[in-house]
């Protein structure tokens, strides 16, 4: 019982202060919120607008049903969870992503514009324009 309690108090700490697992979460936070902005364009048939940059994301549509397709109009609607949180978050401490972009989902899933590469530590998300498809590697 003694072992076990001195190496969880050696080995422990170094676990839960894993960047890479940080890392690793928020990348996959930010593909998982990308995908939901997509299907939430697919089904409402209104582009969804989702930004990302050095201080979180957050994704929101038109105000209205009759300019939801258009260019032109502000994006003042935030996207709801299914739980009735708004679609957005913030990066753990000391984890940073670039570059910042605007991504706009059409209703067909796809991407208005080429999207970047983000970059969170050894992680790499890359958006399919064509097909909005999310992919995160390694």
């Amino acid at each position: 019982m003694v072992i076990v309690g001195i190496l969880s108090a050696a080995v422990l700490p170094r676990l839960m202060d894993d960047p890479d697992f940080e890392q690793r979460g928020y990348i996959d936070e930010i593909a998982s919120s990308l995908r939901y902005a997509q299907r939430i364009a697919i089904a409402s048939g209104c582009d969804v607008s989702f930004a990302i940059d050095a201080a979180g994301y957050s994704a929101s549509q038109r105000s209205s049903l009759d300019n939801c397709k258009s260019n032109s109009g502000s994006w003042t609607t935030q996207v709801q969870r299914a739980d009735g949180s708004a679609l957005s978050g913030a990066p753990p401490t000391n984890v940073s992503l670039t570059p910042s972009a605007t991504l706009v989902f059409k209703s067909d899933g796809a991407i208005a514009d080429p999207s970047p590469a983000f970059i969170v530590g050894p992680f790499t998300l890359n958006v399919d324009q064509h097909s909005g498809t999310v992919t995160v590697s390694p």
